[in-house]
């Protein structure tokens, strides 16, 4: 992934393994529990979140009402102003770019439009059944409601295959997340305060791996410890 690249690039700079004990990557799934890499290279803080959608809104299928979608767009205006997410001591820091990426927006609109082409497909091939029948329902009355129930079973069958593959899909749905800032006083910054967990109640552990000129380090944040000591690795 492109952010993921982005840190393994700088990591490099510093000729030290790139994140090797990071706990989770994108194939590993744990509900309460999300990433965090802290990278500092002169002047500027680089941080990447990478969380499941469960911690932030309760669930990680499409939005299936109005509440749910409301809870999507209100998790999404926070994700866009980290200086809600991450409060820093000092260093005179500010944001001067970010990226977020995340399925969930994508399955929003595809649900929309997934409803629509079903309903159309419907709706075509119940014509052209019509069109097939019509001439001879009278003499094969018989076969043609038989033809039918098998087209329903086989029809009932898709429609769980397909949902099924969906379920599985949702099951890993994820937000990534880089935000780069840039500091008038980056000696000065000692702490970055992780608001996260005040933000939303899902966030249980936050797994962080921070690398700078001085090494790399990691600790373990919770509820009640949501303070990153950067001052070991810059």
């Amino acid at each position: 992934m492109k952010l993921l690249l982005t840190l393994a690039t700088l990591s490099a700079a510093y000729s030290i393994n790139t994140f090797a004990q990071t706990e989770r990557d994108l194939d590993s799934h744990v509900h309460g529990a999300a990433s965090l890499n802290v990278a500092i290279s002169d002047s500027s803080v680089f941080i990447e979140l990478n969380t499941p959608w469960n911690n932030i809104v309760g669930f990680e299928h499409a939005p299936s009402n109005d509440e749910q979608k409301a809870l999507v767009n209100s998790a999404l205006q926070l994700l866009n102003d980290p200086t809600q997410l991450f409060i820093f001591n000092s260093g005179d820091c500010v944001v001067s770019e970010l990226n977020i990426e995340n399925a969930m927006s994508d399955a929003m609109h595809d649900g929309d439009h997934d409803d629509h082409d079903d309903d159309d497909h419907h709706d075509e091939h119940k014509d052209d059944h019509k069109d097939d029948h019509k001439d001879d329902h009278d003499d094969h009355k018989d076969e043609h409601d038989e033809h039918e129930e098998d087209h329903k079973d086989e029809h009932a069958d898709d429609h769980d295959e397909h949902a099924h593959e969906e379920d599985e899909s949702d099951t890993h749905s994820t937000v990534l997340a880089l935000y780069t800032y840039e500091c008038g006083n980056i000696k000065s910054l000692e702490t970055i305060d992780a608001s996260l967990f005040s933000l939303w109640a899902g966030f249980e552990e936050l797994d962080v791996q921070l690398v700078g000129d001085k090494g790399q380090s990691a600790v373990e944040l919770n509820p009640q410890n949501t303070i990153i000591d950067v001052k070991q690795v810059h």
